[in-house]
């Protein structure tokens, strides 16, 4: 377990950094800006060579809809994209925040709280379970990914 907190905070460490912040903040612009439902090309690889989607499979059009005030549309595309997304955009608007903030931040997180580490861990492995749950569906051809 300790290991796994270690991981774990290594990663949350990670997810604070400049550089990941501001891909938060970049990944939003690129929502905004998104038509809601794409731009008719599928960029993911497991979808070329599956053909059924992978756990991150439409969180930029569930984004781009939930801007647009479109939740269902949004819920089609990623469910966990509606709680994922919001998450996202926080992080990104602490990216373009002035450093002295950001560093408060990391500061008043230091030593990240076991809490934060296992709403992690859970998260993750959350969205992994969806990932695969969905994948297997759409193979099976109980459940198909909304199209363009």
């Amino acid at each position: 377990m300790a290991a796994l907190s270690k991981q774990a905070s290594a990663a949350v460490a990670f997810l604070l950094s400049d550089l990941n912040l501001r891909m938060c903040a970049i990944f939003c612009a690129v929502a905004i800006v998104m038509p809601p439902d794409g731009l008719g090309l599928d960029l993911c690889v497991l979808k070329r060579l599956t053909g059924a989607p992978c756990p991150g499979c439409g969180m930029t059009r569930c984004g781009s809809n939930l801007v647009r005030g479109n939740f269902a549309r949004a819920f089609e595309y990623s469910p966990p994209g509606i709680v994922v997304f919001p998450l996202i955009a926080a992080l990104g608007f602490v990216g373009l925040a002035p450093s002295s903030w950001r560093n408060a931040l990391r500061r008043r997180l230091h030593p990240i709280p076991i809490w934060l580490n296992l709403t992690y861990i859970l998260g993750c492995a959350a969205f992994l379970a969806f990932g695969i749950v969905r994948w297997t569906l759409v193979i099976a051809g109980w459940n198909c990914f909304p199209s363009h």
